[in-house]
């Protein structure tokens, strides 16, 4: 096993610099992120499901709403890939139980970028043809 003080000092302080900043881009891109999901689940989703269907009206798609919802979670999303990715790259000659760890947010992201068109794209868009009048609620699965 590799240790960090096998590494000749200037390669080990360029690496963790490196190192460093990439884990500033996933501790902020994480963390904004979280923020930002949360507040859509106990907010937006209390009030768009309060009462249905007369308020799956407000939820935050369609022409009404100010901002679409992916034109902030999709440059977040790539913010935490370069953080992630570049995490991983940087610190990939530190030792396997610190690699581990760099590979979990990876993992996690990648399943997320799965799930998200296709389990919770559908379901959304389904919500919003409910709340729209533009499928028949019976229809909604």
């Amino acid at each position: 096993m590799v240790t960090i003080s096998q590494y000749p000092a200037a390669e080990m302080s360029r690496r963790l610099r490196l190192l460093r900043t990439f884990l500033w881009f996933s501790v902020l891109g994480s963390g904004i992120g979280l923020g930002a999901k949360l507040f859509d689940l106990l907010v937006l989703a209390g009030a768009w499901g309060a009462t249905p269907p007369s308020s799956l009206a407000l939820m935050p798609h369609g022409e009404r709403f100010p901002m679409n919802p992916g034109h902030f979670f999709q440059p977040l999303h790539a913010l935490m890939i370069v953080g992630f990715v570049g995490a991983l790259i940087s610190g990939w000659k530190t030792p396997f139980e610190y690699r581990i760890w760099l590979w979990v947010p990876v993992i996690m992201l990648l399943v997320i970028s799965i799930l998200t068109p296709t389990v919770f794209w559908p379901m959304i868009r389904d919500l919003y043809g409910a709340g729209s009048g533009a499928i028949a609620i019976s229809n909604a699965n």
